[in-house]
């Protein structure tokens, strides 16, 4: 039997299982019809992790990394597959938590009989169970909300806290992670070129010091700072 048949198996076997659990996963755990940011600071805040951290993560792998490992070395792969890992995680974590819908929509739940601290919500007009309160910028009532993130767009309710839990500790490992690295590679290896008060100026007040050098007659001068 060649292989060229077998691969085709393979793939067509493959495609019809990610099929099946992906159908499998959207009946268990609806997906919101529109799981992207709505307003402006939700958008310009989803950007911060969606754009800055991929860019921020190619700058620690072909620069800060190879100061500290030799390239192909033991330890430079290790932190490498440490990076990755966590930065999957952090990006899942959060793609997952934008995705899941934990609105009154989900699932619709007969009330008891007695109709103990339910009620009908006045801007959606639907029966909500205890614990749920409308949001605004979602507009609809969330079951077990949390609150509004606006780095991912949505609530954190009852489906997906665990997620918004998740993306939360990696991205604080992950921001440690970075810290370390970032540290020594500047205060300690190339400390000769960045101990210096305009170093602290730009960690501290990276904005004032930007419209310092726009408003400043030596702009020309005072690129290279940069």
């Amino acid at each position: 039997m060649s292989q060229q048949p077998v691969m085709k198996l393979v793939l067509f076997l493959t495609s019809e299982i990610g099929a099946y659990l992906f159908t499998l996963v959207a009946q268990i755990m609806r997906i919101r019809s529109n799981p992207m940011p709505s307003r402006l600071v939700d958008i310009m805040c989803f950007l911060i992790i969606g754009v800055f951290l991929p860019v921020v993560f190619m700058f620690e792998i072909v620069v800060v990394l190879p100061a500290f490992h030799e390239p192909g070395g033991f330890f430079h792969t290790f932190t490498f597959l440490m990076a990755m890992f966590l930065v999957f995680n952090i990006k899942g974590n959060m793609i997952a938590c934008m995705m899941i819908d934990t609105s009154v929509n989900v699932k619709k739940v007969d009330p008891p009989s007695d109709q103990l601290n339910w009620r009908e919500c006045g801007e959606c007009q639907k029966l909500a169970p205890p614990r749920s309160w409308h949001c605004k910028t979602c507009k609809v009532c969330i079951l077990k909300r949390d609150h509004h993130c606006i780095y991912t767009g949505c609530c954190i309710g009852l489906r997906n806290h665990r997620f918004f839990m998740g993306f939360i500790f990696y991205l604080f490992v992950g921001s440690v992670y970075a810290l370390v690295y970032n540290s020594i590679y500047m205060w300690v290896i190339h400390g000769h070129i960045y101990s210096n008060w305009l170093t602290v100026l730009k960690l501290a007040c990276p904005m004032l010091h930007m419209l310092w050098l726009m408003e400043s007659s030596s702009w020309p001068t005072m690129c290279p700072l940069f």
